[in-house]
């Protein structure tokens, strides 16, 4: 007599069919969506009183291309810090990771719009409305006290290069790694009224894009 095929309970074969389906669909985005990266330069040069003050960081840019299959667009993903640049003995100016116009992107975008070939090699000088948002702080070590910075721009550059990303902000900001998930304010959320307008308007993901990073 010959025994019955054995057969899987129905909600299991779901189970299956789904797990498999998703492998494809992971499969598929490896093979569909390639990614590329870049590292990039940016020095900041001030005309102060006292003569020309200067500042540079290293950060990375790497490019997901889009899902065909799903119609996902490009994504871009940036690694790195703001710039500080010494105007005077223990007083900075920062340039952020943000402008006024393209919030977050705008680390990746500065970097993709000056080298639109996409090429491995090359330096920029950029354009006033491509700067990025400067900002200063009454005491270092308070957060909350941070506030737009009147600066006179000399120039500022973008330069290609294999050198490591630096992470060096956190010895001007001794409080950063403890606002990765912050606002400058303390919160968490932006509100509507808030005590310190600017510092709740302004999240740490502006300084670095990894708070914690030692």
């Amino acid at each position: 007599m010959t025994k019955p095929a054995f057969k899987l309970p129905f909600k299991m074969t779901n189970r299956i069919r789904t797990a498999l389906t998703l492998l494809c669909l992971v499969a598929a985005w490896i093979i569909a969506t390639p990614s590329d990266s870049w590292r990039y330069r940016m020095t900041v040069t001030l005309t102060t009183p006292d003569g020309e003050k200067t500042g540079s960081a290293v950060r990375e840019v790497t490019v997901h291309k889009g899902i065909g299959l799903t119609g996902l667009p490009p994504s871009i993903e940036v690694d790195g810090e703001a710039i500080a640049i010494e105007v005077a003995p223990h007083e900075y100016v920062f340039a952020l990771l943000i402008d006024e116009t393209h919030g977050q992107d705008y680390a990746g975008k500065v970097m993709l719009d000056a080298f639109p070939d996409k090429k491995k090699e090359g330096r920029a000088t950029l354009a006033p409305e491509a700067y990025p948002m400067f900002v200063r702080f009454d005491s270092l070590v308070a957060p909350q006290s941070v506030a737009r910075a009147d600066v006179a721009v000399k120039d500022i550059t973008i330069e290609i290069t294999d050198a490591p990303v630096t992470w060096s902000l956190r010895k001007q900001l001794p409080w950063l790694p403890n606002y990765g998930y912050l606002r400058l304010d303390g919160d968490p959320f932006k509100k509507e009224k808030p005590e310190h307008p600017f510092a709740n308007a302004l999240h740490s993901h502006a300084f670095s894009t990894n708070a914690a990073h030692k």
